[in-house]
């Protein structure tokens, strides 16, 4: 195989300034792409950590904000915790002075039935008494009549 064009001493071709030339630019091309191409991946690389940033700084406010929520809610469920047990202690104190005003009722129901035995066997006596008293005032007025009447019955019935 014969090649054309100049060799150097070791029988390799010898390019042309031209062709040095031009390779040199494409290799300057490439590089610039490439240097283009990374740039342009920075630029994109830093949006992206922007991006992330404010991300976090949101997330970071918002937590701040709410911060003061959870504070009055975890404030707000100790405070019904410590509500919640007084207000059993209040029940039970309730239930216990309920039952002492039952137990009170019944002994005042009782004292006052007993009460009201005695008033009615004190006033069943004193009207037996009243009524002994007005019959024995009464008989010798009473008596005659009832006789009269009496008689009068056994007159008009005949006997058998």
């Amino acid at each position: 195989m014969e090649q054309s064009g100049p060799t150097d001493a070791q029988g390799r071709p010898i390019a042309t300034e031209a062709v040095q030339i031009q390779v040199l630019q494409q290799t300057q091309d490439l590089e610039n792409e490439l240097v283009r191409e990374r740039n342009e991946l920075m630029k994109n690389l830093a949006a992206d950590f922007s991006s992330v940033h404010e991300l976090f700084s949101d997330v970071a406010q918002m937590v701040d904000e709410q911060q003061g929520d959870i504070d009055k809610i975890e404030t707000n469920v100790g405070s019904a915790g410590e509500k919640v047990s007084e207000g059993r202690v209040e029940l039970k104190r309730a239930e216990e002075l309920q039952n002492a005003a039952r137990f009170k009722l019944c002994i005042i129901c009782i004292i006052v039935t007993i009460l009201l035995a005695t008033l009615f066997i004190v006033l069943l006596i004193m009207s037996a008494a009243f009524l002994l008293v007005l019959y024995s005032q009464l008989a010798p007025i009473i008596n005659p009549i009832l006789q009269r009447i009496s008689d009068r019955i056994d007159e008009l019935i005949p006997q058998r």
